[in-house]
């Protein structure tokens, strides 16, 4: 009936790192209220950080079928747990099926995970344009946090797939004064 204290109590043993704690939470309450795709999506979020990535997966798989779950956060989480295994083609899938972002800080994460993903694939000019593109976005805007970190990880870009270190500091400066203001 109250499954957000599922969630609150999980949350308050993974801020302690008591994982198990937080995963034994979450099982039980995913059982008592298995429609409720935020535990499953924080219960594969804790399995994949215990390192526990079939367990993950299939956390996600039942978060996706759940009424109302929010697919973007659910694929985006998706996409982190194969990243971490390196299924890079596979995370991919499963960002792009993320679809349209309406919020800025789950816009920012993907973009970044996908920049990550395709520099991985030996795909360094795709990430830079996808990049670029969104810097001309962020610039629109006036959160210098999104720009610092856009262009961190285009710092990080030049540096991997372009090994360019010069152009790689010169973002990287660019993105601590950002931060910095």
């Amino acid at each position: 009936r109250y499954s957000s204290t599922f969630e609150i109590s999980a949350l308050a043993y993974s801020g302690l790192k008591q994982l198990d704690k937080a995963i034994n939470v979450l099982e039980e309450g995913t059982q008592l209220a298995p429609q409720v795709w935020l535990n499953w999506q924080l219960l594969g979020n804790l399995y994949s950080d215990a390192n526990r990535t079939n367990e993950a997966i299939d956390a996600y798989e039942k978060a996706l079928t759940c009424p109302n779950a929010v697919t973007a956060s659910i694929q985006y989480n998706y996409a982190i747990v194969l990243e971490r295994v390196g299924k890079y083609n596979e995370s991919l899938e499963h960002i792009r099926a993320a679809g349209n972002i309406d919020s800025p800080t789950l816009k920012l994460l993907s973009t970044k995970l996908k920049a990550r993903l395709l520099t991985n694939l030996n795909k360094p000019t795709e990430a830079e344009r996808l990049i670029t593109e969104s810097l001309l976005e962020a610039e629109k805007g006036s959160d210098k946090n999104i720009l610092a970190s856009l262009h961190a990880t285009h710092a990080l870009l030049k540096l991997k797939g372009f090994n360019s270190p010069r152009d790689a500091r010169k973002l990287a400066v660019k993105a601590f004064s950002l931060s910095r203001n």
